[in-house]
């Protein structure tokens, strides 16, 4: 018996040692197949910031702390001066671009001189996240509220390189462990749910015209672009505007003071971030090519190029025939061109427009103000107004902050908002 036992032993100890060793030679022959050889974690986790009171012997103080940038500003629990509060996404706070200048709530203390304004934005913040910020802000005794969001409620956004789910801790800290393999990478692509992790993005495999390359190389150097070939799953638009509903509801409900709450921002010029691959080849090659920039004859024909390579209903396809029309002086084709696009895209960095039709309501049913950016920067907005899809340029956030004042001003006297 005890030989048998030993025999086992060493045949069990032989069979994981053996499957440790093919499998770390299929990692050795994906990492040299893949020039990324540190690639991103699919899955990122949001933290959102929190109001920390301070007790310096003095006056009482409250900090707003962020995990990933520690304290970013320090006041007295009660101001001399009027107190307003603008919470949101990255559209708030952007710590991600390169150029230092403010942001939209930066701007718009600068318009109102004897306000004081703070900014507790915090890049990545759903509806919720918001809600649970703003029901802390009792200790700052604020005169009014400014709130901006709705992109992040739009599952799966990227970020950083990364997929962002809501997974919980345990599930998130161990993906990204294992994304660090590409045995795991390439597994998860295939067989992980869509509600958990995003499809690995896959390169492409057609090459639009000459022609087309050249007038586009001329406007803006081509980039190398990862196409996402996942559509997006059923029922997921419905879900986020559920959530932005009861977050941005709750939000309103907790704030203890005058609400003003904005639509949201987006970038016309710019395309979507993914594509559903109606053509199993992929649609990449000018996925990147400024469309504006271009003269009308060859922008339509790279959007004609786009629409048949990636199906005339994807988002790229959408959105290429929404830049023609928009330039020709169709506003209503245009208009439903881009909404097309941005329900499509399987990456929902800007948000569908359906989502500023819940923003109204839930506004309007809470007793909030509104501020329709849309009304206010154009529905289809320049885009010199951004950065990318969505984040305020320096012109961008002194025009958002130009149409938001007003209304913070009426907030501030009690006064009927200005229409």
């Amino acid at each position: 018996m005890p030989s048998t036992l030993a025999t086992s032993l060493r045949k069990s100890t032989l069979g994981v040692l053996t499957a440790a060793l093919l499998l770390g030679a299929w990692e050795l022959v994906l990492r040299a197949i893949d020039p990324r050889r540190t690639p991103a974690p699919t899955s990122a986790r949001i933290v959102r910031c929190d109001l920390v009171p301070v007790d310096e012997g003095g006056p009482p103080m409250v900090a707003l702390v962020c995990p990933d940038e520690g304290e970013r500003w320090r006041v007295p629990a009660l101001s001399r001066r009027p107190r307003v509060v603008v919470v949101g996404g990255s559209t708030v706070h952007n710590s991600f671009k390169t150029e230092a200048f403010p942001d939209y709530p930066e701007a718009l203390a600068a318009l109102l001189p004897g306000v004081e304004v703070l900014n507790a934005g915090k890049p990545g913040a759903d509806a919720a996240a918001v809600a649970a910020l703003v029901a802390d802000l009792g200790g700052l005794h604020p005169d009014a509220v400014v709130i901006t969001t709705g992109h992040n409620d739009f599952a799966i956004p990227v970020m950083a390189g990364g997929a962002l789910v809501h997974a919980d801790q345990a599930v998130w800290q161990a993906d990204t462990a294992l994304s660090r393999l590409h045995i795991y990478r390439n597994l998860a692509a295939r067989f992980a749910p869509p509600a958990r992790l995003a499809h690995r993005a896959l390169e492409a495999g057609t090459a639009p015209p000459e022609s087309l390359v050249v007038a586009c190389r001329a406007a803006q150097p081509l980039r190398q672009t990862n196409i996402m070939t996942m559509a997006p799953p059923p029922g997921r638009l419905q879900e986020a505007l559920d959530q932005l509903a009861l977050g941005l509801g709750a939000a309103i409900d907790a704030a203890g003071a005058p609400v003003v709450v904005t639509t949201l921002p987006r970038n016309f010029d710019q395309p979507p971030t993914a594509t559903t691959a109606l053509d199993p080849r992929g649609c990449a090659g000018l996925s990147t090519c400024p469309l504006p920039a271009l003269d009308p004859e060859a922008r339509a024909a790279a959007a004609g190029w786009l629409g048949s390579t990636c199906g005339p209903d994807s988002a790229l396809g959408a959105w290429s025939r929404a830049q023609v029309a928009h330039r020709a002086g169709q506003p209503e084709v245009a208009q439903a061109a881009w909404a097309r696009s941005l329900s499509a895209d399987p990456l929902t960095l800007r948000a569908p427009l359906p989502a500023d039709a819940v923003v109204r309501q839930v506004a309007a049913a809470h007793g909030a103000t509104i501020v329709d950016l849309g009304a206010a920067l154009g529905e289809r907005s320049d885009g010199a107004l951004f950065l990318d899809q969505l984040h305020l340029s320096r012109r961008g956030a002194q025009a958002v902050a130009g149409a938001v004042a007003p209304a913070v001003r009426a907030a501030l006297a009690g006064a009927d908002p200005p229409h």
